[in-house]
């Protein structure tokens, strides 16, 4: 019986803590901005990492699975969400 109760509040837990959407793209944008600033100062002082994210966070897909959630773009999965936290995958173009 305990473990079942352990098992329900973490199930609980989780489904409570899932980030959402925009949390996802929030994270991809400003990563993106990141990525801009380290390769070029000019465009980053321009603003196109920005850009860059946000023209990004515009072709992505969200897929809530309640207890944790992804984003996709074009099909490849770029950002996994659990618990208040986003954690960001290596693409395959990178």
């Amino acid at each position: 019986m305990r473990l079942l109760f352990l098992t329900l509040l973490i199930l609980l837990a989780l489904f409570l803590t899932n980030p959402s959407f925009e949390a996802h793209k929030t994270h991809i944008i400003q990563s993106e901005e990141a990525k801009m600033k380290n390769k070029n100062t000019l465009l980053s002082a321009m603003g196109i990492g920005r850009l860059s994210g946000e023209a990004t966070a515009a072709l992505l897909e969200y897929h809530n699975h309640h207890i944790f959630s992804l984003t996709k773009l074009n099909g490849e999965i770029i950002t996994i969400g659990l618990a208040h936290q986003i954690f960001r995958l290596p693409r395959r173009s990178e």
